[in-house]
Protein backbone atom coordinates (compact mmCIF):
# COMPACT_ATOMS: atom_id res chain seq x y z
CA UNK A 1 0.00 0.00 0.00
CA UNK A 2 1.12 3.67 -0.78
CA UNK A 3 1.84 6.34 2.02
CA UNK A 4 -0.16 9.21 2.45
CA UNK A 5 2.32 11.04 0.01
CA UNK A 6 0.95 8.83 -2.56
CA UNK A 7 -2.58 8.80 -2.44
CA UNK A 8 -4.42 7.91 -5.25
CA UNK A 9 -7.50 9.40 -6.43
CA UNK A 10 -10.51 6.98 -7.70
CA UNK A 11 -13.21 7.83 -9.70
CA UNK A 12 -16.30 5.53 -9.02
CA UNK A 13 -19.40 6.02 -11.77
CA UNK A 14 -22.87 4.66 -11.42
CA UNK A 15 -26.48 5.93 -11.95
CA UNK A 16 -27.38 4.10 -8.85
CA UNK A 17 -26.95 5.92 -5.68
CA UNK A 18 -27.25 2.96 -3.69
CA UNK A 19 -23.99 1.32 -5.91
CA UNK A 20 -22.14 4.17 -5.35
CA UNK A 21 -22.00 4.54 -1.80
CA UNK A 22 -21.22 0.97 -0.94
CA UNK A 23 -18.44 1.07 -3.30
CA UNK A 24 -17.83 4.58 -1.63
CA UNK A 25 -17.88 3.22 1.72
CA UNK A 26 -16.18 0.43 1.01
CA UNK A 27 -12.98 2.39 0.09
CA UNK A 28 -13.58 5.26 2.38
CA UNK A 29 -11.21 3.93 5.70
CA UNK A 30 -8.48 4.01 3.33
CA UNK A 31 -6.04 6.69 3.80
CA UNK A 32 -4.30 6.25 0.47
CA UNK A 33 -7.46 6.78 -1.71
CA UNK A 34 -9.18 10.02 -2.34
CA UNK A 35 -12.59 8.72 -4.02
CA UNK A 36 -14.94 10.81 -6.18
CA UNK A 37 -18.14 9.81 -8.24
CA UNK A 38 -20.40 10.48 -10.81
CA UNK A 39 -23.76 9.07 -11.79
CA UNK A 40 -23.05 8.39 -15.75
CA UNK A 41 -20.29 8.45 -18.12
CA UNK A 42 -20.57 12.27 -19.28
CA UNK A 43 -20.25 13.41 -15.96
CA UNK A 44 -17.48 11.06 -15.44
CA UNK A 45 -15.51 12.21 -18.15
CA UNK A 46 -15.57 15.64 -17.37
CA UNK A 47 -14.37 14.84 -13.72
CA UNK A 48 -11.69 12.92 -15.94
CA UNK A 49 -10.75 16.35 -17.59
CA UNK A 50 -10.27 17.63 -14.21
CA UNK A 51 -8.17 15.27 -12.43
CA UNK A 52 -6.03 12.77 -12.86
CA UNK A 53 -7.55 8.94 -11.81
CA UNK A 54 -5.23 6.26 -10.62
CA UNK A 55 -8.34 4.01 -11.10
CA UNK A 56 -12.12 4.51 -12.65
CA UNK A 57 -14.42 1.92 -11.36
CA UNK A 58 -17.85 1.83 -13.44
CA UNK A 59 -21.02 0.28 -14.08
CA UNK A 60 -21.85 -1.10 -17.70
CA UNK A 61 -25.37 -0.07 -18.51
CA UNK A 62 -26.18 3.39 -17.49
CA UNK A 63 -27.50 6.42 -19.37
CA UNK A 64 -25.94 9.16 -20.58
CA UNK A 65 -22.35 7.45 -21.60
CA UNK A 66 -22.84 3.91 -20.60
CA UNK A 67 -19.64 1.99 -19.51
CA UNK A 68 -18.38 1.00 -22.99
CA UNK A 69 -18.64 4.35 -24.18
CA UNK A 70 -16.84 5.63 -21.19
CA UNK A 71 -13.75 3.25 -21.28
CA UNK A 72 -13.49 4.50 -24.85
CA UNK A 73 -12.82 8.22 -23.77
CA UNK A 74 -10.82 6.99 -20.96
CA UNK A 75 -8.28 5.53 -23.70
CA UNK A 76 -8.01 9.04 -25.31
CA UNK A 77 -7.97 11.13 -22.57
CA UNK A 78 -6.33 9.72 -19.27
CA UNK A 79 -3.62 7.24 -18.15
CA UNK A 80 -6.24 5.96 -15.51
CA UNK A 81 -6.92 2.27 -15.27
CA UNK A 82 -10.37 1.27 -15.48
CA UNK A 83 -12.44 -1.42 -13.64
CA UNK A 84 -15.87 -2.66 -14.63
CA UNK A 85 -18.51 -3.85 -12.13
CA UNK A 86 -21.62 -5.09 -13.71
CA UNK A 87 -24.88 -7.31 -12.90
CA UNK A 88 -24.13 -8.17 -16.75
CA UNK A 89 -21.72 -11.08 -17.39
CA UNK A 90 -19.57 -9.70 -19.99
CA UNK A 91 -16.77 -11.82 -21.13
CA UNK A 92 -12.98 -10.49 -19.70
CA UNK A 93 -11.72 -10.66 -23.12
CA UNK A 94 -14.33 -8.10 -24.37
CA UNK A 95 -14.28 -6.01 -20.98
CA UNK A 96 -9.70 -6.24 -22.13
CA UNK A 97 -10.73 -4.98 -25.50
CA UNK A 98 -12.83 -2.51 -24.82
CA UNK A 99 -9.95 -1.19 -22.49
CA UNK A 100 -10.80 -1.62 -18.62
CA UNK A 101 -7.91 -4.04 -17.19
CA UNK A 102 -10.47 -5.77 -14.69
CA UNK A 103 -14.02 -6.48 -14.29
CA UNK A 104 -16.03 -8.15 -11.27
CA UNK A 105 -19.78 -9.24 -11.11
CA UNK A 106 -22.76 -7.71 -8.79
CA UNK A 107 -22.99 -8.46 -6.21
CA UNK A 108 -19.33 -9.13 -4.92
CA UNK A 109 -18.00 -9.48 -1.32
CA UNK A 110 -16.46 -6.36 0.01
CA UNK A 111 -13.24 -8.49 0.61
CA UNK A 112 -13.04 -9.54 -3.22
CA UNK A 113 -13.91 -5.97 -4.19
CA UNK A 114 -10.86 -4.85 -2.21
CA UNK A 115 -8.24 -6.94 -3.00
CA UNK A 116 -8.87 -6.57 -7.08
CA UNK A 117 -8.72 -2.55 -6.66
CA UNK A 118 -5.69 -3.30 -4.27
CA UNK A 119 -4.21 -5.43 -6.60
CA UNK A 120 -5.13 -3.04 -10.01
CA UNK A 121 -3.83 0.13 -7.48
CA UNK A 122 -0.71 -1.84 -6.44
CA UNK A 123 0.32 -2.41 -9.70
CA UNK A 124 1.08 1.63 -9.74
CA UNK A 125 3.05 1.75 -6.20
Amino acid sequence: MCSQLGVRKVLVVDDEAQNRWIVETSLKDRNDIQVFSADCGEKALELINEHEFSLVISDFNMPNGNGEWLLSRIKDKSNARAMIVSGQRIPMCKLREMGAVGGMPKPHTKQDFLAVVDFLLGEQC
